[in-house]
């Protein structure tokens, strides 16, 4: 069944499409400075609701779906210099192609991410963990070092949709090696919402 967050944003896309077919979406050669908040206002609607499908369809793993969201999405941040975003879309599509057995091209993408010096905290963090995640399952080294780096980077921001997929690498990595270390990592990544004090924060 499509959720309701599926369908606002499909509703979003294709009212904001009407409205980039009737005037410019940057606002540009505008002397009004409302009506260019407005325009970049869409724009980066426009980017958040294509990016929340692409997210949705690779987290269930309907990857032919996430295949088609990711290239639209891509394509529109990249004609528009949202490269913040268009980066963080990457790391959905190494996500994806690690979880379809792609690793090269997976390593590629989280590489191009973690190289980019606009890339932000938030894509920071599912960059290194699909970087972790693959030298777990391939046995190269370093998989600690990245994820303890995510593990701080997501500790930081406190959201779940950062903290839990961390955890469940951390967890795997400490049962597929039987390492002390990543059990450990997997037991100091906790929830907390924003307000409430821990050690680990």
């Amino acid at each position: 069944m499509q959720s309701c967050a599926a369908t606002r944003a499909r509703m979003w896309i294709l009212e904001s499409n009407n409205c980039e077919a009737q005037e410019p979406v940057t606002g540009r050669g505008r002397a009004e400075p409302v009506a260019e908040a407005a325009g970049i206002h869409r724009l980066v609607m426009m980017a958040r609701a294509y990016t929340n499908l692409s997210a949705m369809a690779v987290s269930r793993r309907k990857f032919l779906q996430a295949c088609g969201h990711l290239r639209l999405a891509l394509e529109y941040c990249e004609r528009r210099d949202l490269d913040p975003r268009r980066l963080y879309l990457i790391c959905y599509s190494a996500r994806m192609k690690f979880e379809q057995g792609d690793w090269l091209r997976a390593s590629s993408d989280a590489e191009t991410v973690l190289g980019h010096p606009l890339t932000t905290p938030v894509a920071r963090i599912p960059a290194l963990r699909v970087l972790g995640h693959l030298r777990i399952w391939r046995g190269d080294p370093g998989a600690h070092t990245v994820l303890s780096e995510a593990r701080a980077l997501a500790g930081t921001i406190r959201e779940l949709q950062r903290i839990g997929p961390l955890a469940d690498v951390c967890t795997k990595a400490a049962w597929l090696h039987e390492s002390p270390a990543f059990r450990a990592a997997a037991k100091q990544i906790e929830y907390h919402p924003k307000g409430e004090e821990s050690g680990n924060y």
